[in-house]
């Protein structure tokens, strides 16, 4: 994103200064309209104002350049008239003005005449004109004019096959064009309800799209996944799972250490689901639980894995190495500083030719180091060995779901075993989490409340079927340590699943997880190893409090008396307070102190994880401290980070499920051993109360003397200060007050 805003200022300077060039105005307009859509692009779903403005501000550039076009080049005016019929396309999605449908088919119609004066690629506007009768089918659905529909759908179908037919085999674009017809059969193909022609095409032309090798991976990937899915449904297992480990291996090709962590999100939303259908289909193909474990490893959680390399301990290779050791440290100190220099010094070119210049090198030293006896898979994905290594402390629980089926991968320090679990199925967990999802989101310290939409019941139903379907299974396959400890690691839509607060919760029932394990959750393997790895503080000795209850505009005035009260009385003196503060005072703060304790109010956007964050005051506002602000911390021995308010554990983002992007994730990956926080809402009164009995807990063992605040079981301490709010409740919708309370970390 900062390149592109980079692009869209310095376009924007060149407008104004070629006010009266009959030349190159009308080419740096164009150039700065095709940057306004790729903005639009970009805030499509997490801001619809500024994406809107941004395309109307293209419209308008690409208009003017059209008008002042040079005299003489047609092929400036086939170009603009077909820009500017892509533009209309998107706006009538955005809007469904019908009108912008029809100004769209104008300029495309145009620039196809020209096409064909001038020799050029009929099929790229033949594409556009297939989309934007895609868009019209879309619109038309849903204002149930079905005729009409299908009729836009046939003609989209039509200019989609042409541009198919006219295309060489060897050309850049072909892979595309295979896709997106792909697409629309298999549109015409659910409409029907059948498996006729329309399927077997769609089918072929997804394979097409996957193996068209000058294709970019953001085309066949997507297609690879597709193409595996039909392959599945006919039960060709094979080229299903070779269709799909292909998508996994395109990943790697993105380059995702050349993105920024905003861009690299905005990419991988385009293939979401790859991780959980190719570990689905390896399993139904009867491979290894290690080797969906390492499918996984390699396709979830890229964007915290790079910040996990990044940061990793490296304590065995300076030992052996020292002089690797040190090159490597000093790329990553280098390279972590970059964000800083290119925001302060305006300099955004020479800052992102000096990150290429580095990560060079960075690749170079890696694989230096993989040159030396026992570093040979240094960073890499975890083997058989090392992921039981892992569970030694008890048993870790990967569930997996996606639409081919769901499992759970359970390893121990003696075995990794899948286990089916036929009876969670993707449709019936989408259904029950929405629901969760809406009642839960209910409470004070939810910075933007969503509505109760169902009642209590309902509720108890969701975490009954959880626990029947899911977590009972599991519990009864699984073998535990004397902790009764276990860990979960969730894919797709199981990430937003309370797994520790399933089963009945009637009064003297132990049918459910509270009663049998202590729960941790952790996004990947790769973040645990991490974070076992790191030297956190051997004392609780210091605790930084920040705290918001002011009656901020819009907002709801919060009780944090216990949360502060506790606080002074268990750390005294060694208790940092920040009352109402701002966002920079925290962030400096943050290094000083072994344990992190917010109270405040929370929020998670459901299309931009990456602004989700916790409300602070600037100025007497309200102002954010988001997730992208904890990425940039590195904390050297954080024991706790405790997220006393709304939704801090929430994956808000379908599209991003994969990646599990939320504040507590990214606590842990800025250094902290260590992290609670809520999967919905968090009810004011129920916040207050676990988090004291938290700390109570937690250091209930420590004497007077300092040196003796021994760092206690983390979970365990939550795990018991959650039973006991949950036994003191008498009302039975009590676990949307103490289920949203969880541990991640190690």
């Amino acid at each position: 994103m900062d390149s592109l805003n980079e692009a869209i200022r310095t376009s924007q300077l060149l407008v104004d200064e070629l006010p009266d060039d009959p030349i190159r105005r009308p080419i740096w307009l164009v150039n700065h309209g095709i940057y306004l859509h790729e903005k639009c692009q970009r805030y499509k779903d997490a801001d619809l104002d500024t994406s809107l403005s941004a395309l109307d501000e293209a419209l308008r550039s690409g208009k003017e350049a059209l008008r002042r076009r040079p005299p003489g080049n047609t092929r400036f005016q086939l170009r603009s008239l077909s820009l500017l019929g892509v533009w209309c396309t998107t706006k009538l999605s955005m809007t469904k003005e019908l009108d912008l449908g029809a100004e769209g088919l104008d300029y495309l119609t145009s620039a196809y005449e020209l096409s064909q004066v001038l020799d050029g690629e009929k099929q790229v506007i033949l594409k556009n004109i297939a989309h934007i009768h895609e868009v019209y089918y879309q619109i038309l659905k849903q204002k149930l004019s079905l005729k009409e529909a299908e009729e836009h759908l046939s003609k989209a179908i039509f200019y989609a096959t042409e541009a198919v037919n006219m295309t060489p085999e060897d050309h850049l674009e072909l892979g595309e064009y295979h896709k997106n017809l792909a697409a629309l059969l298999s549109t015409q193909c659910h409409d029907s309800g059948t498996r006729g022609e329309p399927y077997k095409l769609a089918k072929n032309h997804y394979l097409a799209a996957a193996d068209a090798i000058r294709a970019t991976p953001l085309v066949r990937i997507p297609a690879a996944m597709q193409a595996g899915i039909f392959h599945w449904q006919d039960d060709e297992l094979e080229e299903a799972d070779r269709l799909l480990h292909l998508a996994v291996d395109l990943i790697l090709q993105l380059n995702p250490r050349q993105m920024s962590t905003e861009d690299l999100r905005q990419t991988l939303r385009a293939v979401s689901g790859v991780a959980g259908i190719a570990t689905s289909i390896s399993i139904a193909t009867g491979k290894s639980g290690t080797h969906a474990l390492q499918i996984l490893e390699r396709a979830h959680c890229i964007t915290a894995g790079l910040f996990v390399d990044q940061k990793s301990d490296i304590s065995e290779l300076r030992a052996a190495h020292p002089e690797l050791a040190q090159q490597l440290d000093d790329i990553r100190t280098r390279l972590s500083h970059l964000p800083n220099q290119q925001q302060n010094s305006g300099k955004f070119f020479e800052v992102r030719d000096l990150q290429q210049s580095l990560l060079s090198e960075l690749s170079a030293v890696e694989s230096e180091i993989k040159k030396r006896p026992g570093f040979e898979h240094f960073q890499e994905v975890p083997g058989e060995e090392e992921f039981k290594a892992l569970a030694r402390e008890g048993p870790i629980v990967s569930i997996n779901t996606s639409v081919v089926r769901s499992d759970a991968i359970i390893v121990t320090c003696d075995d990794i075993k899948v286990l089916p679990l036929p009876e969670l199925t993707h449709s019936d967990l989408e259904n029950k989490l929405s629901l969760l999802s809406d009642s839960g989101n209910v409470a004070r310290r939810n910075a933007v409340p969503r509505r109760r939409a169902n009642g209590k019941g309902n509720v108890n139903e969701v975490l009954a079927w959880l626990w029947k379907t899911t977590v009972k299974p599991i519990l009864d396959a699984t073998e535990l340590t004397a902790s009764k400890r276990i860990w979960w690691i969730t894919t797709g839509l199981a990430g937003r699943a309370p797994l520790h607060a399933a089963g009945y919760h009637t009064n003297g029932s132990t049918e459910n997880t509270m009663s049998r394990v202590i729960s941790s959750y952790v996004s990947s393997f790769k973040v645990l190893r991490f974070s076992r790895g790191r030297s956190a503080s051997t004392v609780l000795d210091n605790m930084l409090l920040v705290s918001v209850s002011s009656n901020l505009p819009s907002f709801r005035k919060i009780d944090t008396s216990r949360e502060i009260k506790v606080a002074e009385d268990i750390f005294g003196d060694t208790l940092t307070h920040l009352p109402d503060p701002e966002p920079e005072v925290v962030l400096k703060n943050i290094p000083n102190h072994s344990i992190t304790h917010f109270a405040c109010h929370g929020f998670a956007r459901v299309n931009d994880p990456s602004s989700n964050g916790l409300v602070l005051v600037k100025n007497g506002r309200a102002v954010t401290l988001t997730v992208s602000d904890i990425e940039k911390v590195s904390h050297k021995a954080g024991a706790i980070a405790y997220l006393s308010a709304c939704s801090t554990a929430e994956q808000s983002d379908m599209k991003l499920m994969d990646e599990a992007v939320h504040l507590a994730n990214s606590f842990q990956i800025a250094g902290y051993q260590h992290v609670i926080g809520t999967l919905w809402g968090a009810d004011d009164r129920a916040a207050g109360e676990v988090a004291g009995s938290f700390y109570t807990k937690l250091l209930a063992e420590r004497g007077s003397d300092r040196e003796n605040r021994k760092t206690f079981d983390v979970a365990t301490a939550l795990h018991y200060a959650i039973l006991e709010y949950k036994n003191s409740a008498k009302n039975d919708i009590s676990v949307l007050e103490w289920g949203p309370f969880i541990h991640i970390g190690t």
